[in-house]
């Protein structure tokens, strides 16, 4: 029974911690948090949870631990901002105290017991860095006292660090102290270590949230003192001394001085199984997902608001509106967070009340009368000054209760440009009209009357107040003028000049031609009589281009071809180059087009001497290779040496047939001309004749073919000895070579009896087709 009992507790605890995400909702509304988590690792941490549940404390604490750490690691994630993210750190209490980092223990009497010290120092939990932490938790494993007073010490430490952190300033500061027994240390309950954890806690409760968690057989959070009887039991003792540490009593001195509670949230929390430690941590992390940042102070706001004035009617437009508009920028709700920029609502609604002016008085009728004397020009008139002073008499800083002093201003104004006196008209454009009226020549003129019409109807008595009529009168005269049509200019010369053009200009050359072209294209048609000095430029112009066209040049191309020609072949190779040399120098390259064929005439003459030279017939000496023999099969090639320069430009032939150029090679020494063995092992035992032809003579030997001797015990000799029977027979096996039988004369005989068998079997189908 017990054995079921714990196999369902154990379950219980797994599907306990499913994690449970209450951050779902409201990611950016909470405010970010710096945890400190104050962690028991006294020994009695290594003990079941009680008799009904074995499950270890320490294994029990460190899973709600790693819950919490799970769900921050989740919450930050939706937080790319640092500042924003939640922090955890991790305070160890059992025994003395260490002000290093870490998880230390230290050795006391031949036991070892943990420091009481910060194990991890505040961290801003990622999916990434939680395994880390995690871990440091882990490693925590229960030995010593359960001090904490020390505890308290290094906790207001961290707290400290927090708050003087200027980016940490609007976080919230959360406690979670867990402990499964009584203050102490040694093993008992003692009231020193109780009493100053609970005065350091005071300090500390100021600044942050202090959550007590008890996880043994003592925790009852209904007691929260003696029962009245004066005598302190130690379950009472531990659950006073827990509410001590809560924030439920912010003022406690001592267990048993708790003073008055302080806060509706119950801030001491605990546990007597893992399934009620589940649902203790969530209730913990649902009140922390509730934390809000403090509101923003909107006192400085109020009070500029009730500095607005009552009657905003005898303000301008635009510093109601601008008023406005701060009053509607104001947006309530703001947190602490936001500060700055609520007070920056009251120090722009301040702007704008100290911005608010009263209505100017109207200005509109000292605008129209001055917009009226600023119409007139002030050049036309004797005497403009009283007008200016009534201008500048205006003071426009009256408000709308000056509005008779406005009104006066522009009665004077209108006053003064009455009594105005203008001054005769300026003729000044009209005469300049006239004056270039007669500039002109008449004669040039189709018509001329409309330009004297407008003179006559001038009327010199107008004042400047009609300059429009008097302007008129130049512009009527320059009109006429502007409509005045010239008489054409004569293109009697061009034309005679277009006339003397060649009909043909293909023979002439294309620069000449060009010239010529240019000259007619800037012809321009439609000239007037004061433009017939430009239309005689067009004759000398023409004329010009006519004499400087210039016949082309006659066709060389079929005497340079010539030329090269010549020269590309060796001189030395003929028996007479002169009558070449004679004709190229005859070639004179001054020709024009109409003498082309004097130039052909070159190009025959020198094609007709090339195609006369006569080679010289030269004989060259083969010194290396002559007249010797071959052995077929012999595995070597076969190369002679022809003294003649070195020269790729050959032709080899045997027996009168011309030798592919993939059998044999060209290289240096002379002109050395390598057969390979593949080729020569095709040709027929017996005597070849060879022969290379170079561009001025030739070269000639013999070469001789030979079988292979076959000999048995030759062979069986060269087999065991791995030798290779010499290929090449040397000049004085010649008498031997004449008694081998020639490849010719066996293919004689090959044939005829080819020729035998084939009648045999002509006339044996040609019997049994009768038959």
């Amino acid at each position: 029974m017990k054995r079921i009992k714990k196999i369902l507790l154990s379950l219980s605890l797994v599907i306990t911690f499913i994690p449970i995400n209450v951050f779902a909702l409201d990611q950016d509304e909470s405010a970010p948090l710096d945890i400190t988590f104050v962690l028991d690792a006294s020994g009695s941490m290594d003990d079941p949870l009680s008799k009904e549940d074995s499950t270890k404390r320490i294994n029990l604490l460190n899973e709600l631990v790693y819950q919490f750490i799970d769900q921050y690691a989740k919450k930050n994630s939706y937080r790319d901002d640092i500042t924003k993210q939640s922090r955890i750190s991790i305070i160890k209490f059992a025994g003395n105290k260490s002000d290093r980092i870490g998880n230390e223990t230290y050795s006391d009497k031949g036991y070892r017991y943990n420091y009481t010290q910060i194990v991890s120092n505040y961290v801003a939990i990622t999916e990434e860095n939680k395994e880390s932490l995690k871990t440091k938790v882990k490693d925590i494993k229960p030995a010593g006292a359960t001090r904490a007073d020390i505890a308290m010490e290094l906790t207001k430490k961290l707290v400290d660090e927090s708050i003087n952190d200027n980016s940490r300033k609007y976080v919230k500061r959360v406690i979670i102290f867990i402990t499964d027994g009584a203050p102490t240390s040694q093993s008992d309950f003692e009231d020193k270590v109780a009493n100053n954890a609970i005065s350091m806690a005071k300090n500390i409760k100021e600044k942050a949230k202090m959550y007590t968690v008890g996880m043994s057989s003592n925790t009852d959070i209904s007691i929260s003192g003696d029962d009245g009887d004066g005598n302190w039991t130690d379950i009472e003792k531990f659950n006073a001394y827990m509410y001590g540490m809560s924030s439920n009593y912010l003022d406690a001195e001592s267990y048993d001085q708790l003073g008055q509670k302080d806060n509706n949230e119950d801030y001491y929390k605990g546990f007597k199984n893992s399934l009620e430690a589940e649902t203790t941590f969530n209730e913990i992390i649902h009140s922390l997902s509730k934390i809000l940042y403090d509101c923003a102070d909107y006192t400085k706001v109020n009070e500029a608001k009730s500095k607005v004035p009552n009657d905003l009617s005898i303000y301008t437009d635009e510093t109601v509106e601008a008023l406005q508009n701060a009053l509607d920028a104001i947006e309530e709700g703001k947190n602490i967070t936001e500060q700055e920029m609520v007070d920056g609502y009251a120090d722009t609604l301040i702007a704008a009340i100290e911005s608010l002016t009263v209505k100017p008085a109207d200005y509109t009728k000292v605008e129209k009368a001055i917009n009226q004397a600023k119409s007139l020009n002030k050049d036309h008139y004797e005497d403009f000054s009283k007008v200016t002073e009534a201008i500048d008499s205006v003071a426009y800083d009256k408000n709308m209760f000056e509005q008779e002093i406005v009104d006066n201003y522009a009665k004077a104004i209108n006053e003064a440009i009455k009594s105005l006196v203008p001054k005769p008209a300026n003729y000044t454009k009209v005469e300049a009209a006239i004056n270039r009226a007669k500039s002109l020549n008449k004669d040039y003129y189709k018509d001329f009357s409309k330009v004297i019409e407008a003179i006559d109807a001038v009327n010199y008595n107008k004042n400047i107040l009609e300059q429009e009529i008097v302007d008129n009168y130049a512009n009527a005269i320059n009109k006429a003028i502007s409509e005045l049509k010239y008489k054409d200019a004569d293109y009697t010369k061009v034309n005679e000049a277009k006339s003397k053009i060649p009909t043909d200009l293909s023979i002439y050359t294309d620069e000449t031609v060009k010239v010529l072209k240019d000259a007619l294209a800037l012809v321009e048609e439609g000239k007037n009589v004061t433009e017939q000095n430009i239309v005689d430029g067009y004759e000398d112009i023409i004329y010009k281009a006519i004499k400087s066209l210039i016949l082309k040049s006659a066709d060389y191309t079929k005497v340079e071809e010539a030329i090269a020609k010549a020269k590309s072949l060796n001189k030395d190779y003929y028996v007479d180059f002169s009558k070449v040399a004679e004709a190229i120098e005859s070639v004179v390259y001054n020709k024009n087009i109409l003498e082309q064929a004097t130039v052909d005439n070159y190009a025959d003459t020198i094609t007709k001497a090339i195609e006369g030279l006569v080679k010289k017939n030269i004989s060259y000496k083969v010194i290396e290779g002559e007249n010797e023999t071959f052995v077929k099969e012999s595995g070597n090639d076969h190369a002679i040496r022809i003294d003649h320069e070195f020269t790729e430009d050959v032709k080899v032939e045997i027996d009168g047939q011309e030798v592919n150029k993939l059998h044999y090679k060209v290289t240096k020494g002379s002109t050395i001309i390598t057969f390979d063995d593949d080729y020569l092992n095709t040709l027929s035992v017996g005597t070849h004749h060879v022969k290379v032809t170079f561009e001025d003579g030739v070269a000639t030997t013999t070469l001789i073919l030979k079988e292979q001797i076959k000999d048995d015990k030759r062979n069986e000799s060269t087999s065991n000895n791995q030798e290779t029977i010499k290929p090449m027979v040397k000049a004085e096996n010649k008498q031997e070579v004449k008694k081998v039988k020639t490849g010719d004369d066996e293919n004689i005989i090959g044939i005829a009896l080819l020729l035998i068998g084939s009648l045999v079997v002509l006339t044996y189908l040609r019997k049994k087709k009768i038959d």
